[in-house]
């Protein structure tokens, strides 16, 4: 809290601005808006709705954004697409931002932040990156926009030039009541969008196509832009896509079915916001990975690959995309997050040790959860006995690497870009990335010879 600055009092699912008000006053607000009288040292300006306040004071401080904002929203896939169209715009030489769940660029290069809300900023928090944005030079904004945000109203008063809607499957239902107030949240986006790029391959997608009159729908079976001739590899994938009377061929250098939905997802909102075909495909080629989306890692003849898949449908399309480029045993090591969707645990249980030769099965973020007790849930739904559990996950990382053999893949799903592990309310350092480096330069070549049979 800054000196002389303004407090506003909002009444949220879990806590109550309104608690903190004495304490604000104390480190230096002048003004408090709230909805209810507070006894303290600033000036106390009573209101019956704090959060529109907050809409107009950050509007007012900050300015409303001139940028071309686009917004992407789905379950998965939305900090890859956000990236693919970045470079798209850097590919039509239009300086761009992104604000996401690996954090906040411009033109490619991260920009120093100390945000850790997830996915999108609050609305102060937002507007004012927004703005930073735009002193810097940007001319257009990718920003990923979860179900949270929608809900919340983080991004109220803005208006995206275009948005995306990548697929909807189980998540948040921790957050959400059901499935379908999860999909109905997701449609607030396209509301306040001009024009909406739908996976028509996605059956929510398809709803949305039916109900909103701004959308183009793209997908490999369905939509107005589909591919064809899907050519898939360890190194990415070559298709090429209809486009009307129009068809070219496009190369990406991610690996995955669904990176070619991925790829859509961007072509789409990229053609109909009025970028030239062959840019677009070039700024689609430009895109070599992204941090912790299939990030792979080369450690002495082990494909490592770091993936942030933590729903069912993320584990499942990643396992399957490395089942059908993986020459030796596929070995998937996962968890689940503690505090969140339960019901998520036991499917993602069975999809791991269906679909991977070996699972490692361990602790992720527990937060306030037991770690011992959120593995019980991933093993309800195991039906097979490939599977080892190791609830530390440095020592998983370092048990599923050293029975990993030459031509073998190792999958670590579920922290990707996250250099940190949440154990209780504490955040503590934990990089992937390191441990990998660590152990690969000291093997210890234990014999795990019960998996090899």
């Amino acid at each position: 809290m800054k000196k002389n600055s303004v407090f506003v009092c909002i009444k949220g699912e879990n806590d109550d601005g309104h608690r903190y008000a004495v304490k604000a006053a104390e480190l230096g607000a002048k003004i408090i808006f709230a909805s209810r009288h507070i006894d303290c040292n600033a000036v106390v300006i009573l209101t019956n709705d704090t959060k529109s306040m907050l809409e107009y004071l950050v509007k007012r401080f900050y300015g409303m954004p001139k940028l071309r904002l686009f917004g992407v929203t789905g379950t998965n896939g939305k900090t890859t697409v956000s990236h693919m169209i970045a470079s798209v715009f850097a590919a039509a030489g239009i300086s761009c931002g992104i604000i996401g769940t690996n954090g906040v660029f411009l033109d490619g290069e991260e920009l120093e932040s100390e945000r850790n809300t997830p996915t999108t900023p609050n609305m102060p928090e937002l507007y004012m990156i927004l703005s930073e944005l735009e002193k810097k030079g940007a001319e257009a904004c990718v920003m990923e926009v979860s179900s949270h945000a929608l809900t919340q109203d983080r991004v109220n008063g803005l208006c995206f030039e275009t948005a995306v809607f990548t697929n909807l499957t189980q998540d948040h239902l921790d957050y959400h009541k059901n499935m379908e107030d999860y999909f109905l949240a997701k449609c607030r986006l396209f509301e306040i969008s001009e024009r909406v790029s739908v996976n028509a391959d996605d059956e929510y997608g398809r709803r949305i196509i039916n109900t909103f009159d701004n959308c183009i729908g793209y997908g490999c079976e369905n939509g107005d832009i589909r591919a064809e001739n899907i050519v898939l590899s360890a190194d990415g994938a070559e298709f090429g896509i209809i486009c009307g009377r129009s068809r070219v061929r496009q190369k990406i250098n991610i690996p995955g079915l669904f990176s070619v939905y991925n790829a859509l997802a961007a072509y789409t909102a990229c053609y109909i916001s009025g970028i030239e075909a062959e840019t677009i495909s070039a700024g689609l080629k430009n895109v070599d990975g992204v941090l912790g989306r299939m990030e792979h890692i080369d450690a002495n003849g082990i494909s490592v690959l770091i993936d942030y898949a933590h729903t069912p449908d993320g584990l499942s399309k990643v396992l399957t995309s490395l089942k059908e480029v993986t020459n030796g045993r596929l070995i998937c090591l996962f968890g689940c997050g503690g505090d969140r969707d339960r019901t998520k645990r036991a499917v993602m249980g069975d999809i791991a040790t269906k679909l991977a030769d070996v699972a490692v099965i361990t602790s992720d973020n527990p937060r306030t959860e037991s770690p011992t007790e959120i593995i019980i849930d991933i093993l309800s739904g195991v039906r097979n006995d490939n599977y080892i559990v190791i609830e530390n996950r440095e020592k998983a990382i370092e048990t599923a690497y050293n029975m990993a053999r030459e031509g073998d893949t190792l999958l670590l799903a579920g922290k990707g870009q996250e250099r940190y592990q949440i154990i209780g309310k504490e955040r503590r350092f934990f990089d992937e990335r390191e441990i990998i480096k660590r152990i690969s330069n000291e093997k210890i070549g234990e014999d795990y010879a019960g998996f090899y049979n």
